[in-house]
């Protein structure tokens, strides 16, 4: 568990955790948040998939034998108020980032808790011998500042990604350094 102190002395600290089995159903309810209060970020298809997932969909994301999928939660006073993770994809090494989101419940130091989320899932990445994570953001209002956001963190922009959809910015980063030089 990731834990560190607010810089600007907020109110609250929040605390990141590798999502458990017993966690699916924290995890679908800050995914649902996410969907509900911004759902211009998201395509009809994902806003679809998300409306007709059934529990046991959202169960299995989480389930020991599941080695295709795993996410971080970020939590204050025990309760989930983020969430970030990573699917394989079926290119070798390469992993899909799936939603990052913080709610706005807590006041919390939203900087250091996302770098803490994106650490957390690079780390594990690496564990599990990836070396790349790409993600995509839907383009438009307020999206720049994201994008800003995610290039902080060392992602870049691809041109030429392996999945395209009219209307996104498709964002990726190399986490193996033998593979970034080649």
């Amino acid at each position: 568990m990731l834990k560190e102190p607010s810089p600007n002395k907020e109110k609250f600290v929040a605390t990141i955790e590798k999502a458990t089995p017993e966690d699916w159903q924290n995890y679908r309810d800050i995914i649902i948040e996410a969907f509900k209060n911004n759902p211009q970020a998201f395509s009809e298809k994902q806003l679809e998939m998300v409306r007709n997932r059934i529990d046991k969909d959202w169960q299995k994301r989480f389930s020991k034998e599941n080695d295709n999928s795993f996410a971080f939660l970020a939590k204050v006073n025990s309760e989930t108020v983020g969430a970030f993770g990573a699917r394989k994809t079926k290119k070798e090494g390469v992993w899909f980032s799936t939603s990052l989101y913080l709610s706005r419940k807590y006041k919390i130091d939203r900087f250091l808790v996302v770098r803490q989320m994106l650490k957390a899932v690079e780390d594990e990445l690496k564990q599990r011998g990836g070396k790349k994570i790409f993600g995509y953001l839907k383009e438009g209002e307020g999206q720049d500042r994201i994008k800003n956001l995610y290039e902080r963190f060392g992602y870049k922009v691809n041109n030429d990604p392996l999945f395209y959809e009219e209307g996104y910015t498709y964002l990726e980063k190399y986490i193996s350094v033998d593979i970034a030089k080649k």
